[in-house]
C-alpha cells in the first residue's frame, strides 16, 4: 500500500475533514509523522494510529500552509515530505 497524504484539513466543527493524518497508514506500523509551522516549530508528532486536530498547546493554530515530514520506518526508509493547509 502507498501512503496517501491529504493536502488540506477543515477543523472547523461541522464534523468534516476535522483531523489530518495519513491514509494507508496500517502498512506502515513504525509511522512517525512530525508537523511544521511555517517557522519550523514542531506542533505534532504523530505515530501510526493518532491525528492532527490543529491545534497547538490546546490552542487552535490559524490557517495556513503546515509541512510534514513522514518517515515510514520501514526496510525501504521511506520519507515523505510536502504540505498541506489547514481551513478554519
Amino acid at each position: 500500500g502507498m501512503l496517501e497524504i491529504p493536502n488540506f484539513f477543515t477543523p472547523d466543527g461541522d464534523n468534516m475533514n476535522e483531523v489530518w493524518f495519513p491514509r494507508n497508514r496500517e502498512f506502515f506500523p513504525n509511522l512517525e509523522v512530525k508537523i511544521y509551522d511555517r517557522y519550523g516549530r514542531v506542533v505534532a508528532v504523530l505515530d501510526q494510529v493518532s491525528a492532527w486536530d490543529g491545534k497547538y498547546d490546546g490552542m487552535e493554530l490559524p490557517t495556513g500552509d503546515y509541512w510534514y515530514v513522514v518517515n515510514a520506518n520501514d526496510l525501504e526508509k521511506q520519507q515523505y515530505v510536502g504540505h498541506f493547509t489547514l481551513y478554519r
